[in-house]
């Protein structure tokens, strides 16, 4: 339920990018029941600018240039390096079969992924299929699958929008 989003034990699933694209754009686009009421969307009809982790050096000052700035604002020496730490091998490994379960259940997540990666402004083509590349590696089963094909129904999350959305948090 935590890498779901359906419950809250760590803030980072909890929000995920269901919870922001729907938080935005409203519900309509996941739900397959047409007559269930939507979220109000706040943003209609926006750009939709993303920085990927990966890439975040080019991404940011293609933001940047879009929205009128330096051409090159900031450079990697501009970063703060995070968890720069050594990693112990061991705890990285996941197994195969691990690998693909985890996919599975990130099925959704992974959907509205693709969505937020191919509606980006401020990527081209090649740089939303790079991206999409990669997210082939990693799960290529959901990295192909179409609108509608997990397993699980794109849990609805609209109360939990709502409740947020009335305090501002």
């Amino acid at each position: 339920n935590a890498v779901r989003g359906t419950e809250r034990y760590l803030v980072h699933q909890y929000f995920s990018y269901q919870y922001y694209w729907e938080y935005l754009f409203g519900a309509n686009s996941y739900h397959h029941d047409g007559d269930a009421p939507t979220t109000e969307a706040v943003v209609s009809n926006s750009n939709v600018l993303v920085i990927r982790n990966e890439h975040m050096v080019d991404d940011y000052n293609s933001v940047e240039r879009l929205l009128g700035g330096k051409s090159e604002s900031i450079s990697q020496a501009n970063l703060p390096v995070n968890n720069a730490q050594p990693k112990n091998k061991a705890d990285l490994y996941l197994s195969e079969s691990s690998k693909v379960a985890l996919c599975r259940i990130l099925c959704n997540e992974i959907r509205v992924y693709k969505h937020i990666l191919r509606s980006a402004a401020n990527l081209n083509d090649r740089e939303k299929e790079q991206s999409l590349d990669d997210l082939m590696l990693v799960c290529p089963l959901e990295a192909r699958m179409d609108h509608g094909a997990c397993p699980e129904e794109m849990p609805d999350i609209r109360e939990k929008i709502r409740y947020f959305r009335d305090r501002d948090v």
